[in-house]
């Protein structure tokens, strides 16, 4: 990916690695929960979070980055994980344009 937009990488060879999905990450190093995610896996991002069991595992506060590449090298949100969180009942409490940051509404709420 990198390669497409940044001609001058070059690649220097690849290693296979096993992989463990988000769920089993958050259940095994952060069993009492987790309060602020993180997420930033280059054209992943996506994916992760729509796989997280928020019935289990709820951060309250998410970082995300939600700027991709478009053709031509150039920069746009991606709704996608906007409105999805959206859904989850997160909202928007900053935004960088290259990272966006959730809060979890419901905690806001109790916070105020």
């Amino acid at each position: 990916v990198y390669q497409k937009f940044y001609n001058w990488v070059t690649l220097r060879g690849t290693k296979k690695i096993k992989l463990l999905d988000v769920n089993s990450i958050l259940k095994k190093y952060f069993s009492k929960g987790v309060d602020i995610l993180s997420v930033d896996v280059e054209g992943l991002d996506e994916d992760i979070v729509k796989s997280i069991d928020f019935k289990t595992h709820r951060p309250a506060v998410i970082c995300v980055e939600t700027a991709v590449y478009t053709d031509g090298s150039t920069l746009s949100k991606n709704k996608g994980i906007i409105s999805y969180l959206q859904e989850k009942g997160y909202f928007t409490y900053a935004d960088t344009f290259v990272n966006t940051i959730f809060v979890d509404y419901e905690l806001w709420k109790k916070q105020g």
